[in-house]
Formats: structure tokens, C-alpha cells, sequence
């Protein structure tokens, strides 16, 4: 999954999506024309099924504008990130070309689509360009109509990207496999293994035979592509105790989206055995000369005037996993007491309750009409969703968890523990903190925090790509501190970070990152800001002057300023929480909250 360029995101949104036609024009006339016959030209404009005819490496001219009504996908075939694109594209049957770049040779132009040279990247005919696997996945299908692969139950949804989630952990272990000798890794082998127990467990809990239901839906084409490499990379094995997991392989292959792009294991190991080898030949391996040609040397050429650009690709990071349905669905009967909070009746919980710890009575049922939340008043990833409670006047309760002394029967909200949670009077559970913001944003009615623009929504979530370094970085400083290290490396790898959205908000001359008012992406990036004072790194956004007027700007915001915590509390709970202190999560409330 590629991250996306700051320079090239502000851009995008100061410049806006159209392209200037002067400038296309100026294009057209000089740019030059593909030689006929050359393997790095672009080949033949073909839609609906063009996969392998268009061919680009080093040297070879740039591709012209994408023409209107189709859309451009920047692939290669042997790439498992960009068949992702590839399979959402024929499923839905949308007319579209593709150029596959030659990964070992990249062409001098694709660095202005990607400065990394990753795949995949869609451009449509107004220049938006769009990165990251998944966000393409969705982009496309919010943006073109018929065949829906996510469910239009908010629910539902959330469930498909739980469970995407919990498929993380397999594309760096497949990975990792093809340089593993003579299988002499057996603990990769074992954990891999492990990973697909917990997607067989998924589909036996569901009784489906597909992970959205009873035909593929968007979730079944993001994972395919490792299950179609197994045999390539000999691993068929690590499946052999999954029944649920062969039949759902059976029932894919039978797919016509997935026939239609299926390369044979021996093309694919032909290809691992170049690509190792760091052979250039190995991404046009298994396709003849004749493939190759440009039949059609007329094609239009000229360099696309691409908006935003992208940069590397990263693995997940988010440890949530997809708890069976039904963990929480049965009554809780004789089994569980009754357990009330002191609940506000306005449209808000008050957060400051003291936590459940181990031995702490399981909650009730959660009402008709709210939403429950288990969190922890310090964490930043708690604080998001909290964040989008409040700022959509969700009427809902909280339940903070001591998570140095985690009740026992937490482990049936979240199997290893973790927080955010939500859980709604269905007994439905959703975790991972920005699939749960998502799902109050589908779910609930009134403001909405996304923008209905499905490029718009697809560029959020690429800023919350370019994003992803700092929550790490910033704990890591603070822990160096915390410990009497030295930290003047990570407090500059931070200031390069903040430079990154200081220049997003340069260039799109706006407050806020989703514009002239707060949106979603504001509210998932605040929690690490907050906390930048307390943690002794506030000096890292001294060269930032924009990113510091939106921090002014959003101290300013009703929902923000309903959850600031003081100072000297924080500072409180930093000093018990790096004492291994359990009474750390409740430092700074009263004896009588509960």
C-alpha cells in the first residue's frame, strides 16, 4: 500500500481536479510520439479487459490524458496490490485501461504519479489521481455505479473491513516466504498457518461461503491475491487444515472477475525466480513478443497532468481482529448481573468514569437508543472515536477499561483486549479506532464528517496515510524521555513528518485538512497533537506555522474542548503509567465517580 505525497495532495486540493486545458494542449503538441514496435511503448488503448497490452519502462514515452468516461490504472501484472484494483474494475465492469509499469525499469514519468515508482494508481480524465490498494477498491466502488461490493449497511461494512484487518498480518508473510530456503522457517510457516485459522474460524462462524456473504463481495477480491500465489510459493500446506478457507479458494476460482485475471503457478514462480534474480525481463515474463508490440502507434500521446502523487507503501498497522459474530449476541442471563452506569440523559456520556478492572462485574445490555463505547481516558486512538460521539451528538455511554488489569470478560468485546470498542443495543461489536469513526459517520444521521465526494473521501483517507508515521514516532519520544534517552533522532524524523502536513495545509490555503471546517481527517490526526505539550515535544512543531494555526483552530472547536484534559492530570497519569501503576488510568477522579 503506497503513501501519498504531501506536496502533491496540497496541490491537488488548491489546484482543484481539473487539469488546465492550456496546459494539455501545450502537451499534445510536444510530447513525443511512441516508436511502433518498442517495448516500452504504451501499446494499444484497450477497455473493459485491457490487462497486459500496455507496456511502459524506462525511456518509453508518457502516457497522454486519460480519455473521458474511462479510468486508468497504473498496474503490474504480477503485483497482489494491484490486482486488488484489477479484480474491483472487472467486477463492476468499469471501462478502464491499463498500463503496467516495468518495476525493475520504471519510466522517468511514473515518479510524477508516484514518487516511489508503486503500483497501483487510478487517473481518471480529470487528473485526480488515487493510491493505496484499498482506497483505490473503494474509491471505485463509491464512485461508479452498479454492482455494490461493500454492503450498504453500516454495520455490514464495518464488519468487511474488520476482517481486512485481521488479514494484515498474511501479505508480509507470504512475502517473507518467497526468500525462505528449503522451508527452513517453520516458525514462519507455523504463524502463517495461524493467520489463516483465524480467517477459516471467520467463515465457520458466518456459515458463508464467501467472507461477505453467499457471493464475493468487496472483501473476498482485497484478499485474494495471496491465496492465488500459495501454489506458486508451495505454501498450499499452510491451508491444509482449513475447510471453510479450500472451499472459499474453490468457489473463487470459479469467479468470473478472478478467472479473468488468474495467472498459472508456473508463470508465477517464472516471474519470482526473475524477480529475485532483480532481472528487468521479470515483469513481462510468460507474455509473448507479439503482446508487447504497439499495434497502435497513433495512441494519444502526452504527459498526463497527474494531481497527487504517492509515496511508499506500508504494512498495517492496526493489531484489531475480527471478533466471531455472535461473541456477544446471546442473553446475558443469570450469568451476568445487572450493571448500570451513572449515566448522563443528554445526548452525552460523561467520560470521566472510573475504570473496570479484573473481577469487575460484566455491563448489561446496552440501551435502546445509545451506543456504548470502551476506551481509556489517555488513548489517543480512544479519543478519535470519542471525538466523532461528540461531534455528531451521538447519545451514547462510556466504559473505560483499566488496561494494566483487564477484566476478564473484556476479552469477549476484543480478543486480545485492545480499545476503542463499540457495541451497540444488538450486541454488534466494531473496533479499530478509524473503522469505528467511519461507521458512526454511515451510521448515524446528521452532520456528516466525511465529504459525500467519493475522490474527497478517497483523499482524506490517503492523508490519513501520509499520516501514519506519527503516532509511533511520537511514542517513541516520549518514552526515550520518559527513560533518560537520547531522542534527537526521533524529533527530527517528527519535524520531517509535520513538515509533510505542514505543506498539505500550504498549499490548500485552508485551517483545516478537510477544508474551511473541521471534518473527519482533522478529528482522527487531534488526538496526537493534544498530546505533544504534555509529552515535552511541542518544540516539533515550532518551523510548522500552519499546522500551529490549526492546532490554535481546533482548541476552539466545542468538541475538542469538551474532551481537553488538564495538563498536570496527564502528566499524573504519565508518571503512574511508566511506574507499572494500575491506578494510573483513574489518576485525577474523585472517589465518588463511577
Amino acid at each position: 500500500m503506497s503513501r501519498p505525497s504531501a506536496r502533491s495532495l496540497g496541490k491537488a486540493a488548491k489546484e482543484g481536479p481539473h487539469p488546465g486545458e492550456r496546459a494539455r494542449a501545450a502537451e499534445r503538441e510536444t510530447s513525443p510520439r511512441p516508436a511502433a514496435g518498442r517495448q516500452e511503448s504504451l501499446g494499444p488503448r484497450r477497455y473493459m479487459v485491457c490487462d497486459h497490452l500496455l507496456f511502459s519502462s524506462a525511456g518509453s514515452a508518457p502516457p497522454g490524458p486519460v480519455p473521458v468516461g474511462l479510468i486508468r490504472v497504473y498496474s503490474m501484472r504480477f503485483c497482489p496490490f494491484a490486482q486488488r484494483t484489477l479484480l474491483v474494475l472487472k467486477a463492476k465492469g468499469i471501462r478502464h485501461e491499463v498500463i503496467n509499469i516495468n518495476l525493475k525499469n520504471k519510466p522517468e514519468w511514473f515518479f510524477k504519479k508516484n514518487p516511489l515508482g508503486l503500483v497501483p494508481v487510478l487517473e481518471n480524465s480529470r487528473g485526480q489521481v488515487i493510491c493505496e490498494s484499498a482506497i483505490t477498491c473503494e474509491y471505485l466502488d463509491e464512485a461508479y455505479p452498479g454492482k455494490k461490493l461493500l454492503p450498504d449497511d453500516p454495520y455490514e461494512k464495518a464488519c468487511q473491513k474488520m476482517v481486512f484487518e485481521l488479514f494484515s498480518k498474511v501479505p508480509p508473510l507470504v512475502k517473507d516466504s518467497v526468500r525462505w530456503q528449503k522451508k527452513e522457517n517453520i516458525s514462519g510457516l507455523e504463524e502463517l498457518r495461524k493467520e489463516f485459522s483465524k480467517l477459516d474460524e471467520v467463515l465457520a462462524n458466518k456459515e458463508t461461503t464467501f467472507f461477505g456473504g453467499n457471493s464475493p463481495s468487496l472483501i473476498d477480491y482485497l484478499i485474494w491475491p495471496w491465496f492465488e500465489r500459495l501454489e506458486a510459493m508451495e505454501l498450499n500446506e499452510c491451508i491444509d487444515h482449513t475447510a471453510n478457507l479450500k472451499l472459499w479458494m474453490a468457489a473463487m476460482m470459479k469467479d468470473p472477475a478472478v478467472a479473468s485475471l488468474y495467472i498459472e503457478p508456473s508463470t508465477h514462480q517464472q516471474f519470482f525466480r526473475l524477480y529475485l534474480q532483480d532481472s528487468p525481463e521479470a515483469c513481462d515474463c510468460g507474455i509473448t513478443p507479439a503482446a508487447i508490440l504497439d499495434p497502435f502507434p497513433s495512441a494519444l500521446p502526452g504527459l498526463c497532468c497527474s494531481k497527487v502523487e504517492f509515496g511508499a507503501r506500508g504494512a498495517h498497522r492496526s493489531s484489531a481482529v475480527l471478533a466471531p459474530c455472535g461473541s456477544c449476541s446471546k442473553p446475558h442471563g443469570s450469568l451476568c448481573e445487572r450493571w448500570t452506569l451513572r449515566r448522563h440523559r443528554e445526548n452525552m456520556s460523561d467520560d470521566a468514569t472510573r475504570t473496570l478492572g479484573k473481577g469487575s462485574v460484566r455491563p448489561g445490555p446496552v440501551p435502546e437508543g445509545l451506543i456504548r463505547i470502551y476506551s481509556m481516558r489517555f488513548c489517543p486512538y480512544a479519543h478519535r472515536t470519542r471525538l466523532v460521539l461528540r461531534a455528531k451528538g451521538i447519545r451514547h455511554e462510556v466504559v473505560n477499561i483499566n488496561l494494566r488489569n483487564k477484566p476478564e470478560w473484556y476479552f469477549t468485546k476484543h480478543p486480545f483486549g485492545q480499545i476503542p470498542v463499540l457495541e451497540n443495543s444488538k450486541c454488534q461489536l466494531i473496533y479499530e479506532s478509524v473503522i469505528a469513526c467511519e461507521y458512526l459517520d454511515d451510521a448515524y444521521p446528521g452532520k456528516k464528517l466525511y465529504p459525500y465526494d467519493p475522490y474527497e473521501r478517497a483523499r482524506q483517507k490517503m492523508l490519513l496515510e501520509l499520516f501514519y508515521k506519527v503516532p509511533h514516532l511520537t511514542k517513541e519520544c516520549l518514552v526515550a524521555l520518559r527513560c533518560g534517552r537520547e531522542c534527537s533522532d526521533l524529533k527530527l524524523a517528527l519535524r520531517q513528518e509535520f513538515c509533510k502536513l505542514e505543506e498539505i495545509l500550504g498549499y490548500q490555503n485552508t485551517i483545516f485538512f478537510g477544508g474551511d471546517c473541521i471534518t473527519m481527517i482533522d478529528y482522527l490526526f487531534w488526538p496526537w497533537f493534544e498530546r505533544l505539550d504534555v509529552y515535552g515535544i511541542a518544540d516539533c512543531v515550532n518551523h510548522t506555522p500552519a499546522l500551529r494555526l490549526w492546532i490554535a483552530a481546533m482548541k476552539q472547536d466545542p468538541t475538542v474542548c469538551a474532551l481537553l484534559i488538564d495538563k498536570n492530570i496527564f502528566l499524573g497519569f504519565l508518571n503512574l503509567y511508566f511506574q507499572n501503576n494500575p491506578d494510573a488510568f483513574d489518576y485525577g477522579l474523585s472517589c465518588c465517580a463511577s
